[in-house]
């Protein structure tokens, strides 16, 4: 594996190395490439503008270093991998060199890099090349302080000062003018080949930038696959590590898993050896055997782990290796079990002679305790004696048992524990045992006595209670404690006396309890009281509404509340009849039936005032809406004359359906009237036929609003297609527009006219928009024409154009043959060496 990501490591960095070493910057459109980041941001629009503005195109590239290349070499390798032309010049600045070098293919700018004097830059450059001289003189000043871009556009602007390029050079012929020539011809003409000249070709812009695209293509493919082959082996190693770390950690967990079950097992091995009993070979045994089981279980599955394979092109080892780890966890927690199971039974080998030690102590202080009371008390302490002994056989026996049996003592002891513990409450409690066996009757003569003193106090009559029944069972409660006390059962004597002190407590408690019932009931007849005398007043103020409900609306509008004032009527005869048996019951002291009485009192009065409140709302209702209907039938009346007023004032046709809606306004609004004035009122046939007037109503006003609407925007649409008829027609009489569309316009003015007399305002309106197609149809016509007569003039205007142009190509082809013998001449001169030149800043 190790030797596979070795090798995957050294192709990868063969395959950065081929790519870093693919070339230089890829040539676009731009003309800086400032790789070294030499030249400052803002002055980078600036720079790029200048260098290509002028007669010479400068391309900058900046490097880091130049490495064992040269200056000159490295400059013409930018030249020629970018296919530069003639009038273009490299300029290369090198950082770690320190360095500016120029190269280009031009001997005319040569030529006047030549004529410089030797002191152009000074007398330090006297004696060094032209270039070096230019270079010296307009770059290096400002590269010494730091200023790169500065000094590339002094070079620039005194590069582009010099005369025009090589192919305008030409001198002009004595008393003539020459036109301006090509800089480099694209290719040789016929006439060149036969008079043997030779012309410099350049590659094309297609060229280049097809040549550009495929080095760019090839970078891009090389980048892919290298990212790729990386991020592919990253995954490998990364794969194989996860691997290596879960087999380290399932090995781990199982030798840690092994290791506790060996102690777990080293700590039974003694207690196999001792106890042989029911208990061993039902807790014992088993746990022994399981943790031999498991044991090989864990090392089979270490044996597992450390054979698993690992396979860095496959996901099977990781899943093989996820499931061996979740079975590591589970036996894990079958460990832990197994180990504090194992801790309990060592726990109990431990404790269980001490628990039965405890016990036996116990038991025999208390028989010790149970002889010195009886020495103070003359009192049978058998049931107890009894008890003491048979927990002590059971002490015994279980000792017996945990010498060869491994059992929990302190399970099988602990009811004797909480007998003991039980028997010296007893025993505690005696003094008091005897303290009411003596004591008992003169405290039950005196409860008798203070209740018979309260009795007479607050004059109590004893019905539906009786307080004496409880010092009875208490008198009672005294004689079964002293039988008790004589037979020894201290239980039975405790229970006893714990019955006569309740017995005594609750006869007392009873006489309380009976003075606030009676206050209660005092306090909810009092209520009742009030309640009749309040519901009398709104049952005789129900009756005078349903009187008058049955004087001024018609039966079907008052049966229900007739109804209602029935129901509350039987209500309060049974309230008072309830009322007359509580009196009663008040005065016979009978409480509690009394309580009874008014609490279903209470339930019917609620439900008497609901129903009271129900057939009062009726009466509200129907007089509210009474006043409602006539009041709202006022204003819709007014509404439906307003809109008649408008409909009037606008002179509009009434359709058919609005004078039939407007017949029904009048015939409804005269039965309205008939029904209000009528003596006895049916106010649900009045409530419909409201309802049904006051939607009419609406629907009356909408509609005569909406008629009056259209009408104004159709006379308002009219004026306007009117004036803009007048306006295109002032425009196109004067030209041969189609009669056609001023006869469509007329004749759809004429039918709108007519639907306005017949109210047909929306058929109007759509009639307008035919008229206002018809007006387009002139103006299209009129624009058609007009397009026409400007197509006809430009043709006159390019017709002359073409002439002039014609004449122009003549006097040109005439001049360019006085001057095909100097163009000769100037390329017969190019050389295909360059120029190359610098300085050090």
């Amino acid at each position: 594996m190790k030797k596979a990501l070795w090798f995957i490591f050294v192709f990868m960095t063969l395959c950065v190395s081929v790519a870093h070493a693919a070339g230089l910057p890829t040539k676009s459109a731009s003309h800086i490439y400032d790789t070294a980041g030499m030249i400052s941001p803002d002055q980078l629009p600036a720079l790029e503008k200048a260098a290509g503005a002028g007669a010479y195109a400068l391309y900058v590239l900046t490097v880091d270093s130049l490495g064992n290349e040269g200056a000159d070499a490295y400059a013409k390798r930018v030249y020629e991998t970018w296919s530069l032309q003639g009038n273009d010049v490299v300029a290369l600045l090198s950082k770690a060199e320190r360095r500016i070098q120029l190269y280009f293919v031009n001997e005319a700018l040569q030529a006047k890099l030549d004529a410089l004097p030797a002191d152009y830059a000074g007398s330090d450059y006297a004696s060094r090349p032209s270039i070096d001289r230019f270079v010296g003189k307009h770059f290096t000043p400002a590269a010494k302080n730091g200023d790169f871009g500065k000094g590339l556009v002094q070079l620039i602007t005194e590069l582009n000062g010099f005369a025009a390029p090589q192919a305008q050079e030409a001198p002009a012929a004595a008393g003539a003018a020459t036109a301006p020539q090509p800089t480099a011809p694209a290719a040789p003409t016929a006439q060149n080949e036969r008079s043997g000249e030779t012309t410099l070709t350049f590659p094309s812009a297609p060229q280049r930038e097809s040549a550009d695209a495929a080095a760019l293509a090839l970078k891009t493919v090389i980048l892919i696959v290298v990212s790729c082959v990386l991020l592919f082996a990253l995954f490998l190693a990364g794969r194989y590590y996860y691997c290596v770390f879960l087999k380290r950690k399932g090995r781990a967990a199982s030798e840690k898993i092994w290791l506790e079950l060996t102690k777990s097992q080293e700590k039974l091995k003694p207690l196999l050896d001792i106890y042989n009993g029911p208990a061993t070979k039902q807790n014992l045994f088993p746990l022994a055997s399981l943790i031999e089981e498991t044991i090989q279980a864990v090392q089979m599955l270490f044996q597992s782990i450390q054979n698993q394979p690992i396979l860095i092109f496959s996901g099977a080892s990781k899943r093989e290796l996820d499931t061996l780890l979740e079975r590591v966890d589970t036996s894990r927690q079958e460990s832990c079990g197994i180990a504090e199971q194992a801790d309990e039974l060592v726990r109990l080998d431990q404790t269980n002679s001490q628990e039965v030690k405890d016990v036996q102590n116990l038991l025999a202080a208390l028989t010790e305790r149970v002889k010195e009371t009886a020495s103070q008390y003359p009192t049978s302490f058998r049931r107890i004696k009894e008890e003491i002994l048979a927990n002590s056989q059971k002490a015994e026996a279980v000792y017996t048992q945990q010498l060869t049996d491994l059992v929990d003592a302190a399970a099988l002891l602990r009811p004797q524990r909480e007998q003991t513990a039980e028997h010296h409450k007893l025993l505690d409690e005696l003094p008091n045992l005897l303290a009411m066996l003596s004591e008992g009757p003169s405290k039950i003569q005196t409860t008798e006595a203070t209740i018979t003193a309260e009795l007479e106090k607050h004059g109590l009559r004893l019905v539906e209670w009786n307080p004496y029944e409880k010092t009875a069972y208490a008198l009672d409660s005294h004689k079964r404690l002293s039988r008790a006390l004589e037979q020894g059962d201290l239980r039975e004597a405790n229970n006893c006396a714990n019955a006569i002190r309740a017995a005594l407590a609750e006869a007392v408690q009873m006489i309380a309890q009976r003075l606030e019932l009676r206050a209660a009931v005092q306090k909810q007849m009092a209520w009742a009281g009030e309640f009749i005398v309040t519901f009398d007043v709104n049952v005789k103020a129900c009756q005078t509404a349903l009187h008058t409900m049955q004087n001024q609306f018609a039966p079907s509008d008052w049966s229900v509340m007739r109804e209602r004032y029935t129901a509350v009527a039987e209500a309060f005869i049974q309230i008072t009849g309830s009322a007359e048996m509580i009196k009663k019951a008040w005065a016979e002291q009978s409480y509690a039936f009394a309580h009874q009485l008014l609490n279903k009192m209470e339930q019917l009065s609620a439900s008497a005032e609901s129903t009271l409140q129900e057939a009062l709302q009726i009466y509200t209702r129907s007089m509210e809406r009474l006043k409602e209907i006539r009041s709202e039938a006022s204003s819709k009346w007014s509404h439906y004359q307003k809109a008649v007023t408008l409909q009037n004032r606008n002179a509009i046709a009434i359709p058919r359906q609005l004078a039939q809606l407007d017949d029904t306004i009048r015939r409804q609004k005269a039965k309205l009237d008939d029904l209000l004035s009528h003596p006895l009122i049916p106010l649900h046939e009045l409530d419909a036929l409201h309802v049904s007037f006051s939607g009419n109503v609406a629907s009356f006003v909408d509609e005569v609003e909406r008629i009056v609407k259209e009408k104004q925007q159709a006379e308002r649409r009219i004026r306007e297609i009117r004036d803009r008829y007048n306006s295109v027609y002032a425009r196109t009489r004067s030209r041969r527009i189609s009669g056609s569309h001023g006869r469509n316009y007329q004749a759809q003015m004429g039918e709108i006219d007519r639907l306005f007399m017949l109210g047909m305002y929306a058929e109007a309106v759509n009639h307008l928009r035919d008229a206002d197609h018809a007006i387009d149809g002139m103006q299209r016509e009129y624009d058609e024409i007009i397009r026409e007569e400007h197509r006809r003039q430009e043709e006159e205007r390019r017709r002359q154009e073409d002439e002039r142009r014609r004449q122009e190509e003549e006097r040109q082809r005439q001049s360019s043959s006085s001057s095909s013998s100097s163009w000769s001449s100037s390329s017969d001169s190019s050389s295909s060496n360059g120029s190359t030149g610098g300085d050090n800043w």
